[in-house]
């Protein structure tokens, strides 16, 4: 039976399901929503009040002021019109109330105040210079300084920002218009989904409007015209942040490149082939690494890493990161031909670490420890481990798709025999029994025992089962250290990390293919990103916070709330993770669809203990369009017929995948075993039935549509 796309999914030809949670602005025309404050002498302008395109305020005196709320997180260029005055005054912009004052928030370095704008008020239009457009703030000040003479007056209207992030979307009214979408009967997760999407929007910036770190130096001030290298300067670039951190990273790559596969996918992501290239031209030609930040942040390491504190190259796991995230985004987007021009870089870089190789445990030494923020990143450290593990086998798997005249076997082969000598050594030199989680490295005993060590064993193959030591034992020990603030990452003191957070999500849903229950997963997910929504921001999810009192504070960072950022990429691991695993359709095989699976995509929605009962999804990606939704239906059992017939729980699906291409699908057991529950594909019920943790297999399903039906 096959279905067409109106008869799939009827919503679309009305509307997308979920638009009226939709962030993204309809115009680059942004609007202030309301007086947020003010202070001083002030007319025409009342906290509360509601803003009006038409209305006049003055400011008359020292330290008047008035603060306009733009309702949510937003991005760009400020316009007025000044009526009547003869003066300079000041604009400064935060992302959080909790900084509203004469002073920005921070967004050059986190011992480097970003100060004021001082702009001329003369009468007439006044537009702030391309460099001074904020890449992120809620609250824009308009005040006169403390040494204003009382005489001093300014009357004006606020214009308008213009929008300034995704520049490669030339159609304004385009900006909501996703390549994918997500709505389910659960109101938080649709507005923690559609929040990840929209922070990553503001993150999706013009090459040339990057945060000009030279600032550093000077001690003060801020501007955002620094310019990628590699890459056209009005092009566009993913940015780890919006406001601050506006610069492409290898790491938050491992999180913003998915979120954006089933949300963003521009271009065939070319924000995000372009944040590689950003990464790859600054590769060392002395060591073969690629560097810690990608240009121009990276740049400013080279010059200048004895003031930051980072050398350029001085970082083994951003290296891996890097390797790890030019093989996904090339499988991900088919770009063959990108992944035969930088190939050799890929295999440089990879080989440039078995001097690191410790002979006596056969772990990676690290020596290089700049990282994401966290602690004791040197030695034998359980994440660098599992991140070399990880690129090995990628590496090996992946130059196998590649021309013989552009690989060569004798290195894959040394790059299996090291992952294989990894993985060993991993469980042999790190595991801890008593805890059942990985020690943090070799060096410590039971203190220590990471969030992202362990979320990566489970998410990268590093776990060799034991009847104590599975996914399922790990995920669990993680799991039962959620605090009501979210995850902690100890390897961090005090601090819940969202960008760890993100990988330990996808690994609590990997733990659940076994076991089947969903639960764990989504306690996460609600819990950390519901209080990031509540707690900072209601539109866009932040960069890191305290575990201890769920306060705006991050370690990394020492005592300088102003600095962390409440757009960070890194944190929207949620947007892949509802997609993938509750909508359950993945689409890229050699990504998130095992080598050894029948086909090039899977069906595998993570149902029992998600507390959703109806959800619907789908995305575009090179290859087509591939859409999922499913309800669960609790019948009530009318007589012993009715029991006979159909029992108590159905599920039911309708799947679209592109003609075509063969898949997989797994379907939830509802009842715990089975052959008690009956499963239909297209109306045929499934005879024999391969059991797969708490799933039933189908393999070799074609692409298309069809529908499927459990009852138990």
């Amino acid at each position: 039976m096959h279905l067409t796309v109106a008869a799939l999914f009827p919503l679309l030809s009305a509307a997308v399901p979920g638009e009226e949670y939709i962030l993204s602005p309809a115009s680059r025309i942004i609007e202030p929503v309301s007086i947020w404050q003010t202070s001083g002498k002030v007319t025409g302008a009342v906290p509360g009040q509601s803003y009006r395109a038409a209305d006049v305020y003055s400011l008359s005196g020292p330290n008047a002021s008035i603060t306009l709320d733009f309702g949510r997180e937003t991005a760009g260029i400020p316009h007025l019109h000044f009526r009547r005055s003869a003066c300079k005054g000041d604009v400064c912009q935060t992302e959080s109330a909790a900084f509203v004052g004469p002073e920005s928030d921070w967004s050059t370095y986190f011992t480097v105040p970003d100060g004021t704008l001082y702009i001329p008020m003369q009468p007439g239009n006044f537009s702030m210079p391309r460099k001074w457009g904020r890449g992120g703030f809620r609250y824009l000040t308009l005040f006169l300084g403390s040494k204003s003479d009382a005489s001093t007056s300014v009357e004006f209207q606020f214009g308008h920002v213009y929008f300034t992030p995704q520049p490669n979307i030339k159609d304004d009214s385009k900006l909501g218009e996703y390549t994918g979408y997500f709505w389910s009967d659960d109101d938080l997760l649709n507005r923690i989904w559609h929040a990840g999407v929209y922070t990553l929007q503001l993150c999706q910036i013009r090459a040339d409007s990057l945060v000009n770190h030279n600032y550093t130096v000077t001690g003060g001030g801020w501007a955002e015209d620094a310019v990628v290298r590699g890459v056209d300067a009005m092009d566009v670039v993913m940015g780890e942040g919006a406001k601050r951190d506006r610069n492409p990273w290898p790491a938050d790559m491992s999180v913003s490149l998915r979120s954006a596969l089933v949300s963003q996918n521009y271009e065939n992501l070319r924000a995000l082939k372009n944040l590689l290239i950003a990464v790859m031209v600054l590769q060392d030609p002395v060591s073969g690494y690629f560097p810690y930040a990608g240009s121009p942040f990276g740049d400013f390491f080279a010059e200048y890493g004895d003031l930051a504190g980072f050398e350029a190259w001085s970082s083994d796991t951003y290296n891996l990161w890097t390797i790890i995230n030019f093989i996904d985004y090339v499988l991900i987007t088919d770009d063959f031909l990108f992944a035969h021009q930088r190939w050799p870089q890929i295999v440089r870089a990879l080989e440039a670490t078995y001097q690191y190789i410790d002979p006596a445990t056969g772990l990676f030494n690290g020596t290089k420890p700049s990282d994401w923020g966290r602690d004791g990143v040197g030695g034998t450290n359980a994440a660098l481990n599992a991140l070399y593990h990880h690129a090995l086998t990628r590496a090996a798997h992946f130059s196998t798709l590649l021309s013989n005249s552009t690989n060569t076997t004798a290195a894959p082969r040394r790059w299996l025999a090291t992952a294989a000598r990894v993985k060993a050594a991993f469980n042999t030199h790190l595991w801890d029994a008593t805890a059942s989680l990985y020690r943090d490295n070799t060096t410590t005993t039971t203190s220590l025992h990471p969030q992202d060590g362990n979320a990566f064993a489970i998410l990268f193959d590093l776990v060799a089962p034991t009847p104590n030591r599975t996914t399922a034992t790990i995920a669990a020990a993680l799991s039962s250290r959620l605090t009501t603030f979210g995850a902690p990452a100890p390897e961090l003191p005090g601090a819940v990390s969202p960008f760890v957070s993100s990988h330990e999500l996808l690994a609590q849903f990997k733990a659940a293919e076994t076991h089947g229950d969903a639960a764990p997963a989504l306690r996460l997910l609600r819990t950390q990103w519901g209080y990031m929504l509540h707690a900072f921001s209601n539109a866009t999810l932040v960069e890191g916070y305290s575990s201890v009192d769920g306060s705006l504070a991050y370690g990394f960072y020492g005592d300088a709330p102003r600095f962390i950022s409440h757009a960070h990429a890194f944190a929207t691991g949620p947007v892949y993770a509802l997609m993938a695993e509750v909508v359950g359709v993945r689409a890229v095989r050699g990504v998130d669809v095992d080598e050894d699976e029948d086909g090039e995509w899977v069906v595998w929605p993570k149902v029992v203990g998600s507390g959703v009962n109806e959800v619907k999804g789908g995305f575009r990606t090179v290859r087509g369009w591939w859409g999922v939704e499913w309800w669960v239906v609790e019948e009530e059992e009318e007589g012993e017929e009715a029991e006979a017939e159909r029992g108590g729980v159905v599920w039911e699906a309708r799947i679209e995948t592109p003609e075509g291409l063969v898949g997989t699908v797994y379907v939830p057991m509802f009842g715990g075993d089975a052959q008690d529950e009956k499963v239909f594909l297209d109306g045929v019920e499934v005879g024999d039935r391969e059991v797969m943790g708490a799933f039933v297999r189908i393999g070799n399903v074609t692409g298309g549509c069809h529908q499927l039906r459990v009852e138990s």
